[in-house]
């Protein structure tokens, strides 16, 4: 995920000419762990902040069907059988995300 200038700083920083004892090369290698860094920082707090709020989510879930006697017959928007299923159908979504999101993280 270079781009031109990142390629020509990288080529100036490494060329021979330049007598800097090992300067350049410790630039380069901080660059690269800020780079670094940055790219696994979001996704990290994003799976940790999904696995924090997943318990109390799934526990909202659930009680949608509780919620659901309490509302008058003629006002259903979704069918009760379709709300009981609500918890494993986010399961199932939230499981696709991460997996997509580590696969896409595994390729870079």
């Amino acid at each position: 995920m270079k781009d031109d200038d990142d390629r020509k700083l990288e080529a100036l920083l490494r060329a021979p000419a330049i007598a800097d004892d090992g300067f350049s090369e410790r630039v380069v290698r901080r660059v690269r762990r800020r780079v670094w860094v940055r790219r696994w920082t979001l996704p990290i707090a994003a799976a940790i902040g999904a696995l924090i709020a997943a318990k109390p989510l799934m526990d909202l879930l659930a009680l949608l069907p509780l919620l659901a006697d309490l509302v008058p017959r003629q006002l259903e928007v979704l069918p009760l059988p379709l709300l009981e299923q609500l918890p494993a159908l986010f399961s199932a979504v939230l499981f696709i995300g991460v997996a997509t999101t580590l696969v896409r993280l595994a390729g870079d």
